[in-house]
C-alpha cells in the first residue's frame, strides 16, 4: 500500500466515525431535556500510566430530575470550556428523558454536535 492509500483509508475512517457519532448525538438530542447541575470535581486523568503528560480533562457533576439525584461525568476536550468550569459552580446539563442517567454538560454537547454537523453536512 502506498502512503496515499493509507492516508485516504484513515480519512475515510475518520469521516465514518464522525457520521456515526453525529447520528448518536442527534438521537440523544431528540430525547434530551435541560436541567441545572453542580460541578462536583474537575479531574485530570492519565491516558497512559507510563506517559504522565498525556491527560484528559473530566468533569464530574450532579443534577436532579423530578427530585431524584443523579451523577455524571464527561470528558471535556475543549480547553476554554474546561477553564470556565469551577468546582461548586453551576453547570447546565442535558439528560435523556427516557434514561436520566445518560447526560452531558450542555455547552460541551452543543459544541460537539455543532462540529459534527459542520463536518458531515
Amino acid at each position: 500500500m502506498t502512503k496515499l492509500t493509507i492516508i485516504l483509508l484513515f480519512l475515510a475512517c475518520v469521516v465514518m466515525v464522525l457520521i456515526w457519532q453525529g447520528k448518536r448525538y442527534e438521537k440523544f438530542e431528540a430525547g434530551a431535556k435541560k436541567v441545572m447541575g453542580k460541578v462536583e470535581r474537575k479531574d485530570e486523568r492519565k491516558l497512559r500510566p507510563n506517559q504522565p503528560s498525556h491527560k484528559e480533562n473530566w468533569l464530574v457533576y450532579s443534577y436532579e430530575v423530578e427530585g431524584k439525584p443523579y451523577a455524571g461525568e464527561d470528558k471535556i476536550e475543549f480547553t476554554d470550556l474546561w477553564m470556565d468550569y469551577s468546582v461548586g459552580g453551576d453547570v447546565e446539563i442535558y439528560y435523556n428523558e427516557a434514561n436520566p442517567k445518560e447526560s452531558h454538560p450542555a455547552e460541551v454537547f452543543d459544541r460537539r454536535i455543532g462540529m459534527t454537523r459542520k463536518l458531515t453536512n
